[in-house]
């Protein structure tokens, strides 16, 4: 089993907004990782994994810069009055059954639930975390039989 998370605070997560305008964002990110393997026999694997990244962005500075000419960027007003707050939540669940009938052939039975939920709704980071669960937008479950023919 491997647990890992990791949390990063960001003073200035700078995002091109287009026609030589940037935001720069005050932005917390927490990235938890969990996976664990479980094997029923030499020839029989069980995986599961599960990554997550939660992403809150608050809109600080508004920069310019002139698309055709090489200068510095410019501290500009802020060009809109709607805010540029922004989340992200994106979520990877995997569980994956293995079984090796023989040298190189395998029968893999693969379960995948994924989401990429940008949003405007500040939730704490726990109904990120719920809400990229429980709305995917991948939901798949995969069947792959690999066998070789001959001796």
């Amino acid at each position: 089993m491997l647990f890992d998370v990791s949390y990063t605070d960001r003073e200035a997560l700078l995002v091109y907004k287009g026609a030589g305008n940037y935001t720069s964002f005050e932005a917390t990110q927490w990235a938890p990782k969990l996976t664990m393997d479980y094997f029923l026999s030499a020839k029989q694997q069980l995986r599961f994994s599960m990554q997550w990244t939660g992403l809150k962005a608050f809109e600080d500075r508004f920069l310019a810069v002139n698309p055709n000419d090489l200068e510095m960027l410019k501290v500009v007003d802020k060009p809109t009055v709607t805010a540029d707050d922004f989340v992200i939540s994106r979520m990877t669940f995997q569980a994956r059954y293995r079984w090796e009938i023989a040298p190189l052939s395998d029968l893999f039975v693969v379960y995948t639930r994924g989401s990429n939920l940008p949003g405007s709704q500040f939730y704490d980071y726990g109904n990120l975390l719920v809400e990229a669960w429980e709305e995917p937008i991948v939901d798949t479950l995969v069947v792959k039989l690999r066998y070789r023919f001959g001796s």
